[in-house]
């Protein structure tokens, strides 16, 4: 049925955007999980196959169980600590093996206007508490949705011109922060930019002491060298996007 709608729609390119990201619910709706995450860029590397259509497929961070020391690269090994990466990874492996013409676009911590994401949660919580709670020992880098399109744009033109070089690829924000220090600098703009008339207490507070469901890596900092490389753009200039917010 899915090379038959495909076939209708006749594109040039599949763009996977879709995923199962509630990661602490993940842990219990495994089967769930694997068949958006992994059934799924399975179902669509046959289409990719069959068709001789490129596929751009988006992946996470968490693929990565944050025990290194530095930002990883495209070649650092996965090991995924919770369902939801396992999941995307076992995704990532299964296109990769089932056609020859994709990219895998690894992001992390995505914000945007649409959808649930850490900015919309934060902002909405300033203008209801007068003290929010902030994990402050998980590192990673904040990338904005706009400008994973437009890194996305850039790809379609390589793909197009018969430059691209297929496979895994990293595209993220420009500087790596805590989710505390995310949310300082989203309530700093929130004062600055008058959608809340007095700051908000942010406290800075342990992974352990927040026991969420799922475990996450305490450093998901992904690398952009080759994607830079490949198509001269820089990293999520995520600062400028959470003003932009506003």
């Amino acid at each position: 049925e899915l090379v038959k709608a495909v076939e209708v729609v006749q594109p040039d390119i599949l763009i996977n955007c879709s995923a199962y990201t509630a990661v602490d619910k993940a842990e219990d709706e495994q089967q769930r999980a694997f068949d958006v995450n992994a059934l799924g860029p399975s179902n669509l590397a046959k289409v990719s196959s069959k068709l001789n259509l490129p596929i751009i497929h988006i992946s996470t961070d968490y693929v990565f169980d944050g025990r290194k020391l530095d930002g990883y690269f495209e070649t650092d090994k996965a090991n995924p600590l919770n369902v939801y990466g396992a999941s995307k990874l076992e995704g990532e492996q299964l296109l990769a093996k089932g056609c020859e013409k994709y990219v895998i676009l690894r992001t992390s911590w995505v914000f945007g206007m649409q959808g649930n994401n850490f900015v919309k949660t934060i902002v909405g919580l300033l203008t209801r508490r007068n003290e929010l709670d902030v994990i402050g020992d998980q590192l990673g880098k904040p990338t904005y949705a706009r400008d994973i399109a437009l890194v996305i744009g850039r790809l379609l033109e390589h793909i197009d011109s018969d430059k691209c070089q297929w496979g895994c690829y990293h595209y993220a924000g420009k500087d790596a922060v805590s989710w505390f220090q995310f949310a300082k600098y989203i309530a700093d703009c929130a004062v600055k930019e008058n959608y809340i008339s007095s700051p908000v207490q942010i406290n800075e507070i342990s992974t352990e002491s927040y026991g969420a469901p799922a475990a996450r890596p305490s450093n998901s900092v992904l690398m952009t060298d080759k994607i830079e490389a490949l198509l001269g753009v820089e990293p999520s200039d995520w600062r400028n996007a959470v003003k932009l917010f506003f």
